[in-house]
């Protein structure tokens, strides 16, 4: 027999375009970007994408709830890597002084941005690891309660010795 293929498997191919839309589109207005709003569409927007994608594979997936946790560490290695591609190609020096210049503060107020280090790249890692997993373990847990109940095993006559 043919084993069909996983129709969960959608919903992290949707989260990677999800990710890829939502970085042309910041791409495309990188000159406007303050430091909340750069933090926003380069940390939590795509962490809250892997997120829901892999909630919904989660909830969906008829697999084991361990075969969810693998695809999410890969899923969140795939969005670590691509943003830390997507960051040290577009992200200049010259682009963090406009994103400072735009940032409003007090004059008590001083702002700066470094290049990210190794602990901060592995932070990112784990940052993703982390929103993937929960999200692949809330929809495990999703996915259980909707699932139909095992029928209960039918007894013996001779089990009620």
């Amino acid at each position: 027999m043919k084993k069909k293929m996983n129709v969960g498997l959608v919903f992290p191919a949707a989260g990677v375009l999800a990710l890829a839309a939502e970085l042309l589109i910041v791409n495309g207005r990188l000159e406007q970007l303050n430091i909340l709003t750069y933090l926003l569409a380069i940390g939590i927007i795509p962490a809250a994408i892997l997120f829901v994608s892999m909630l919904l594979y989660g909830a969906v997936s008829k697999g084991k709830a361990v075969t969810a946790y693998v695809l999410a560490i890969g899923m969140a290695l795939v969005f670590s890597g691509v943003m830390l591609l997507y960051c040290g190609s577009a992200i200049t020096p010259e682009l963090v002084d406009t994103i400072l210049a735009n940032s409003v503060t007090s004059e008590t107020t001083q702002v700066s941005m470094t290049a990210a280090s190794a602990g901060d790249n592995i932070q990112s890692v784990l940052i993703f690891a982390a929103f993937a997993g929960m999200g692949a373990f809330l929809g495990s847990r999703i996915g259980r309660k909707k699932a139909p109940a095992a029928p209960a095993a039918e007894q013996d006559e001779y089990d009620n010795l």
